[in-house]
C-alpha cells in the first residue's frame, strides 16, 4: 500500500456565479459538481475532533437552499424570525420536535436553541442555578472539560471536584458509590465524554435520592447512543460535533428548573433559560437565533433518523470504535491507550506511539505517522494541541469507509516502522 496515493484529492468548485443567479434560485448558480450524498468529491478524510465533519447529503441540502429556500427567492438565513409561523419559527419548532422524537426527551424538559456553544454553558449553568454567589457546586471527575467547566463556575460559586479521574491515572471513571456529593449542592456537573483523555460514560449515573440536579455537558457523544434523562436536570450539547456545524448549543432543560428562582440577578438575558423558554411564540426566540445551525442540525437529525436513529448510531459507534481499538491493542505496544476497555470512548481515541513497545512515545514516529496520514488523506489526527499525541475521532457523520482506511493505514505505518 502506497500511503501517498491511496486518497488522491481533486479540487471542487462550489460558488455562486452571481448575485442574480442566486436570487432567480437557478440551479446553475452552483457549480455542476456540486456533491449528493451518493457522490462526494475526492477529498481528505476528516478526523478534526472539532469542528467535525458534515454529511455531505447535508452539506449538498444546505447549499441548495442558501440562496433559495422553499421556492422564496430568498435564503432562509434572510427570513425574519419574527414571522409567527413563517419559515425560521417553522424550522426552529421543526427541529425541537426531531430532538425529541430522535432522542426520546420526556415532555417535562424543554428543549432550547442557545447561542455560545459549550463554553457558554460552563457560565450558563451556575448562573441559572446557583441561587447565591459563592454556592456549592460538585464536579464530577477533572478532565480538562471538566476543569474548564469548573472555571467558569468558580467565577460564581464554590466548585468541589469528586470522584476524580485523574487519581486513578485517567483510566477509569469511579462507580457512583463512590461519588460524595456536597451537601446543598446547587447542581453535580459530569462531563459525558472526555476528549481529551478519551474517558465516557456508556451509561447514565443514577444520584441518590434527594441529590441536586444532574447537569451534563454532552457535546461530544449527543446522538451516539440512547439517553435516559430522567437522570438528569440538565443535558446540554455544543454543535460542532455530531449535531452539525458550530455556533449553536442545545439546552434541555427539566422545567421546574426554567422557573428563574435559582437565576442570579447577574445572569444575562442571552444566557438566561427562563428568558429563553419563556419567548413568544416560540422558545429560543429572545434574541436573533442562529438559523443557519438549527436548519443545519435538522437536516443531520433527519439524516440520524434516516439511519435507523440513536440506537443504531449506538450500533455503529461501538464496531467503527472497535475497528480502531483492536489495531492499537494488536500492536504488540506500538500504538497505545492506557484507558480501561469499559470505560474507553466511542467517539474521541487518543493514543501514543511507541517505537520499541515500551511505552514511550517516540516524538519522531508521532510526526511523520502526522506527516504520511495527512499525504494519505487522514485529515487531523494531531491530539488536542495542549497534550500532544494522536487522536481518531469517529464522530457520527464520518463514512464508514474512513474508518477501515485508517486502520488498514495503522496496521501498514506500524509494519514499515516498528523496530518490536
Amino acid at each position: 500500500m502506497n500511503p501517498t496515493t491511496m486518497f488522491p484529492r481533486t479540487d471542487s468548485a462550489s460558488h455562486l456565479t452571481s448575485v442574480d443567479e442566486a436570487r432567480s434560485g437557478s440551479k446553475r448558480a452552483f457549480a455542476a459538481e456540486t456533491f449528493t450524498a451518493e457522490k462526494r468529491p475526492a477529498k481528505t478524510f476528516n478526523f478534526s475532533a472539532g469542528p467535525s465533519l458534515v454529511d455531505a447529503g447535508v452539506l449538498a441540502k444546505l447549499s441548495e437552499e442558501l440562496a433559495d429556500f422553499d421556492g422564496s427567492g430568498m435564503g432562509l438565513i434572510e427570513h425574519s424570525h419574527r414571522d409567527v409561523g413563517g419559515p425560521v419559527q417553522t424550522c426552529m419548532q421543526d427541529t425541537c420536535d426531531l430532538l425529541r422524537e430522535v432522542l426520546n426527551i420526556p415532555d417535562n424538559f424543554e428543549v432550547l436553541l442557545m447561542h455560545g456553544g459549550g463554553h457558554s454553558m460552563f457560565a450558563a449553568v451556575p448562573l441559572n442555578l446557583a441561587g447565591e454567589m459563592g454556592a456549592p457546586v460538585d464536579f464530577i471527575g477533572d478532565g480538562f472539560w471538566s476543569k474548564r467547566a469548573a472555571s467558569e463556575a468558580s467565577r460564581y460559586c464554590t466548585v468541589r471536584f469528586t470522584a476524580e479521574t485523574s487519581a486513578q491515572g485517567d483510566r477509569f471513571i469511579p462507580e457512583t458509590s463512590q461519588w460524595s456529593i456536597t451537601p446543598g449542592a446547587a447542581y453535580v456537573h459530569m462531563t459525558a465524554n472526555e476528549t481529551i483523555n478519551g474517558l465516557e460514560f456508556h451509561e447514565d449515573p443514577e444520584l441518590p435520592p434527594g441529590a441536586p440536579p444532574l447537569v451534563a455537558d454532552f457535546t461530544s457523544t449527543l446522538l451516539s447512543r440512547p439517553v435516559d434523562f430522567t437522570k438528569y436536570g440538565i443535558v446540554y450539547a455544543s454543535t460542532g460535533k455530531n449535531l452539525g456545524p458550530s455556533g449553536l448549543v442545545v439546552a434541555i432543560v427539566r422545567k421546574d428548573l426554567l422557573d428563574g428562582s435559582a437565576e442570579l440577578p447577574i445572569t444575562p438575558g442571552i444566557m438566561s433559560f427562563s428568558a429563553a423558554a419563556g419567548s413568544k411564540p416560540i422558545p429560543s426566540l429572545w434574541n436573533t437565533p442562529n438559523v443557519f445551525g438549527i436548519r443545519a442540525m435538522q437536516l443531520v437529525l433527519e439524516d440520524c433518523k434516516a439511519k435507523g436513529g440513536v440506537e443504531e448510531m449506538q450500533r455503529r459507534a461501538r464496531r467503527r470504535a472497535g475497528v480502531i481499538y483492536q489495531v492499537i491493542d494488536s500492536s504488540g505496544g506500538f500504538y497505545t491507550n492506557p484507558v480501561e476497555p469499559a470505560f474507553r470512548s466511542l467517539m474521541t481515541i487518543p493514543m501514543r506511539i511507541s517505537a520499541d513497545g515500551s511505552g514511550a512515545a517516540s516524538d519522531a514516529l508521532e510526526k511523520a505517522f502526522i506527516e504520511e496520514s495527512t499525504a494519505a488523506g487522514f485529515y487531523n489526527l494531531i491530539g488536542h494541541p495542549l497534550f500532544g499525541g494522536l487522536r481518531v475521532t469517529v464522530y457520527n457523520q464520518l463514512p464508514d469507509l474512513a474508518v477501515h482506511s485508517l486502520a488498514d493505514f495503522m496496521r501498514d505505518f506500524r509494519d514499515r516502522h516498528s523496530r518490536a
